[in-house]
């Protein structure tokens, strides 16, 4: 009960108050008020512009609603009493936007250090998503941030960030029930300097049902695509064997593709980080078969593998009896054999010796017939 009343004075004194319909209230709707002044003054401290809402109007309870930005950024809408004054983060070169009730211009002031003061250079930003909130905090200063502290009396939630060093960034999430205030602050509890705050309302659509999971086996592993189809982003675990494998964030309306490591037999279970929830479960398969061989199972394959011992010989041997060959056979005779090979040479042979034989005798019978005369 002490923590939650610690965080309420929290809220209480960063000026945390009910939001409804995007306009603040504060019990009851403030008066109208008169033409007082209402010049918002900027004091700079060192990490911190104190800002003064104008001066209090004697006989006016001097209720202001009112809506500040950092760089364009809401910081926050909140009510303060004319006068009053309210402390927020600041980095040196950050503008402040002042936008006052009843239709006065805004007003914008610009906040330096002083002289001495060493700073990190902060942007400090709020993301809501189905079950919470997430915060990011980005240091682009050469001195490190420390002392940052997310607050909300719901939960309760009271946690100090680590410390952002230079040029980095830092992002975590924080579970948060539906219509919970929240503020990001530095320094201590009571006087501390404010970052952001606002109330966290979850999106439409949000709930497991709003995920769904189709897994692919591949050799060696499994893709899993993702769908959400709520108005908000969801954070996701992906187990594999009951480990954490891999941990997808999808944006509101978005999908994604993911893939993690998985044997044949391997359970893959998809659930939502922030609840446990399960979504979906899968059963890793063996891994898909490659493209078989033209030949089919069991036939050589088109291509040997060199050296094989079935590899067929891509040049037959020119003594083998049973080489293809267009040669007929002599004989003519259906059915026959083709002679090749040595059958063939043999003839050929034979053929040139009767043809020398043939001259021979032709060239002897010529000398005869000369002598003869």
């Amino acid at each position: 009960m002490r923590t939650i009343s610690v965080l309420r004075r929290v809220l209480a004194t960063l000026g945390i108050t009910a939001v409804v319909g995007g306009a603040v209230v504060a019990g009851s709707a403030a008066p109208a008020l008169a033409e007082p002044d209402l010049t918002v003054r900027l004091t700079a401290e060192c990490g911190a512009a104190v800002l003064t809402f104008g001066e209090a109007t004697p006989g006016l309870p001097g209720v202001l609603n009112v809506t500040v930005h950092r760089n364009g950024v809401g910081a926050e809408s909140t009510v303060v009493d004319q006068g009053g004054t309210k402390r927020y983060g600041a980095s040196d070169g950050d503008t402040f936007t002042v936008h006052l009730p009843g239709g006065r211009p805004a007003q914008s002031l610009r906040y330096a250090a002083p002289a001495g003061c060493d700073t990190p250079k902060l942007q400090v930003a709020v993301l809501q998503d189905c079950y919470g909130i997430e915060v990011r905090v980005i240091n682009t200063g050469a001195v490190p941030a420390t002392g940052l502290k997310v607050a909300s009396p719901v939960g309760p939630l009271l946690v100090e960030l680590d410390p952002v060093t230079s040029d980095a960034m830092f992002r975590r999430h924080y579970p948060l029930p539906d219509d919970a205030p929240y503020a990001v602050f530095s320094g201590e509890v009571d006087g501390g300097a404010l970052w952001a705050s606002g109330r966290y309302r979850q999106p439409q659509g949000c709930g497991p049902e709003s995920v769904t999971a189709r897994f692919t086996d591949r050799c060696g592993e499994v893709r899993i695509d993702l769908t959400n189809r709520a108005r908000g982003g969801v954070r996701l675990e992906v187990l594999v064997g009951g480990a954490v494998v891999a941990s997808p964030s999808i944006p509101a309306d978005s999908s994604d593709t993911v893939a993690v490591p998985a044997s044949s037999g391997d359970r893959v279970v998809v659930r939502d980080a922030v609840l446990g929830t399960e979504i979906a479960r899968h059963t890793a398969g063996r891994c898909p078969s490659a493209t078989p061989s033209p030949g089919g199972d069991g036939s050589p394959s088109a291509t040997p593998s060199p050296g094989g011992d079935e590899e067929p010989s891509a040049t037959p041997s020119p003594d083998e009896d049973a080489s293809p060959s267009v040669t007929p056979s002599p004989s003519g005779a259906a059915g026959g054999l083709p002679l090749t090979g040595g059958p063939v040479l043999r003839l050929l042979g034979a053929a040139v010796l009767i043809v020398a034989a043939g001259v021979a005798l032709l060239l002897i019978a010529r000398r005869r017939g000369t002598f003869a005369r």
